[in-house]
Parts: structure tokens; sequence; C-alpha cells
């Protein structure tokens, strides 16, 4: 008899002990309601309301409620931003909360958590995103306006094709074919030129230093951009007979168009051809026999000044006599390129190249007067 009553005190026991580990586990835990977080108004200084388990309800004095949760990791006391009420829900910060725990357990420190996924997320960006932000870094590096308008035209082409794809999609496979496009065309400068550019991109996206790169040089699978010398003429004799052909019309020679003016005038000059092309007539002086580049004209940001022989002032009348205006379109779209606006007399700035006027530049005599 006796014996069965202690085996009844030690159920007794054991069954009251099972109830107080439950009761201790439950103790504290999922304490808040919809409704009772519904009805918490706000007060005059911040205010919480607990969940359990490090959850809680922040109740601002202008009426936010946000999800925190605090915890301590490696012997810090720390707070865990989770969202605002009622965006996230009871049951979704209490998801959240869990998902901590869980990331605590294996030694994670949550809210280090959270801040790598955003940055991931942030740098999951498609290729063309990328390429957007590398143009605007080579034009904040000071890079001139042509450089890029020529890295702009090939940025297009690859945003054209891998615009919305994400740069770990891109295969080589998909690389070359595209690249190969620009070989049926002969355009294998330009391909090479697109190449380069899509590899930059890459580079500038690559912040996990992963090293993939499909853009990379490709070896036997495309075809060789070789060049072909063209040496520099070093003879008098044959400096002059290539001058005689550029002077000289010929079959089918753009001689008598704005090209062949400007063609016949960069080789007496030994100018780049875009300042030629925004050359304007109070640019020249017609009693000295020279032409002064201004510094914002020029690559080097330096005032240049050229001299003008007989043949270059030739060139110049006959651009004005000629009234050549091919490039007057161009002028419309790119008034930015030129300081001078549309064609004026020649005593005002004038664009030389583009629409001249009819009456030639003014001679010395005209000048003196």
């Amino acid at each position: 008899m006796a014996r069965r009553v202690v085996a009844n005190v030690c159920v007794g026991k054991i069954r009251c002990y099972s109830w107080q580990i439950a009761r201790e586990k439950t103790k504290g835990t999922d304490t808040l309601s919809d409704k009772a977080v519904k009805s918490f108004k706000p007060k005059d200084a911040p205010y919480k309301k607990s969940d359990g388990k490090g959850l809680y309800l922040l109740v601002q004095p202008a009426g936010g409620k946000l999800w925190q949760m605090a915890y301590r990791f490696l012997g810090k006391q720390k707070t865990f931003s989770i969202g605002v009420y009622p965006e996230v829900s009871l049951a979704e910060a209490r998801e959240s909360r869990d998902a901590a725990r869980k990331l605590l357990a294996k030694g994670i420190d949550p809210h280090a958590n959270m801040q790598e996924e955003k940055r991931q997320r942030e740098a999951a960006k498609p290729f063309g995103t990328w390429a957007n932000e590398w143009l605007a870094k080579e034009r904040a590096d000071g890079l001139d306006g042509k450089t890029m308008t020529g890295k702009t035209r090939y940025v297009g082409y690859l945003k054209e094709e891998f615009g919305n794809v994400m740069i770990a999609a891109i295969s080589r496979a998909a690389v070359l074919s595209f690249l190969r496009k620009f070989e049926q065309d002969e355009k294998l400068e330009t391909r090479d030129r697109v190449r380069s550019a899509g590899e930059q991109i890459c580079l500038y996206a690559d912040v996990e230093e992963s090293g993939y790169n499909p853009f990379r040089p490709f070896g036997k699978q495309l075809l060789k951009n070789e060049s072909t010398p063209r040496p520099a003429l070093t003879r008098s004799a044959d400096v002059a007979d290539l001058f005689k052909k550029i002077a000289a019309p010929f079959p089918r020679a753009r001689y008598g168009d704005v090209v062949g003016h400007a063609l016949r005038f960069i080789s007496l000059t030994v100018v780049r051809p875009g300042e030629i092309a925004t050359a304007e007539w109070t640019d020249f002086d017609f009693d000295l026999a020279r032409w002064t580049i201004s510094a914002e004209k020029m690559k080097m940001e330096k005032e240049h000044v050229v001299p003008l022989s007989r043949q270059a002032l030739a060139v110049l009348e006959g651009a004005v006599l000629a009234e050549v205006d091919v490039l007057a379109a161009a002028h419309a779209a790119h008034p930015e390129r030129f300081t001078a606006g549309m064609p004026r007399p020649p005593a005002q700035p004038t664009a030389v190249w583009i629409n001249p006027p009819k009456a030639p530049p003014p001679t010395t005599e005209e000048n003196r007067q």
C-alpha cells in the first residue's frame, strides 16, 4: 500500500513537473492580439508592448507603430527592426522573429544578415542598369564629349541585346553569337569596341570580385581584326603627289561638296576633323593668313594658331562660292557643337562648313576699309 501511494505521489509529481515545463515554455509568448495592436494609442513618450521572445511593438508619439526585436549577440544588446504596422502584420512579425531566433541559434547576427541580403538585392541589377552607371562614371571622370559619344553608341548596341539580362545569365555563347553579327556586316572595329565596352561594364559590376566576365577576349572564335599598315610619307615627291591627288577632281570624287572642301583643307592644315567641323568665320584672320582655334574647341583646352597657305585660303573661298549645305541637318540636330548658331553674313560668327554665305570672306583690302 505504501509503495502504491509513493507511486501515486511520484506520478503526480512527474505530471506536475511536466505541466510546469510546458507552462514555462509558453509563458510570455504571443501575448498580443490583432485587436490589441490596433487599439494602442500614442502617448507623450514612446512605449513598448511585448509579444514575447524579444518581439515588441514600439508605439511612437506621432502614432507610428514599429515591430522590433531585442536580442543579445556576442554579449551585446542589439535591436532588430522588422517593419511598420500595419504593413507588417502581427503574424508576419512573429514569423520574422522566429526566423531571427533560428539565425541566432546558428551564430548569425539577424541585423547583419538583413544588411547583407539588402546589399545582394541592390547588386542584383540587369546589365542595362550597370551599363548606365558605368557610362555615368566615365562621364564624371571627365572624358571629352567625342569619346563619350562613341562609348554611348557602343553601349547602345549592348543594351539592345542584353539590357534586361542579369550578368550572371549572359553566357559566352550568347556574346559570341552577338559579336558575329558585326562580322557579317564587316564591322570588325566596331565589334572589338563593343566587346571591350561590355568587358569594362562587367568589371565595374563585379563588386563581389567573382571574376565572371562573359565579354572577356575571345581567341580563335572571332575573325582577326588586322589593320593595314600605312607608313608616313617621308619623301618630298610622295608628299607632292598626294597633294596633287587630293586637289584634283577625279571620277566619282566628292570634290565640290562639303566633304571635298574639308578634305583638301585638312590636308593643308593638318588639324583634327572636329576642329574643322566647328570652324567659324571669325576664327580666321585673312590679313595675317592664320586660323585661331579657341581653347574651348581644342582637345587640350589650349588656344591653337594654324598658319594658312594661299592654297588653304583658296579652299575657304571655294567653300563659300560652292554654297555647300550638306551638314545643315547636322547643325540643327546638334546645335551645342557650334557656338555660332545658324549661318549669318561673314562679318558675324558663322560655321564655315555649314551652309556658308554666298559672298566670299572679306579680302585684305576690304578689311582695311
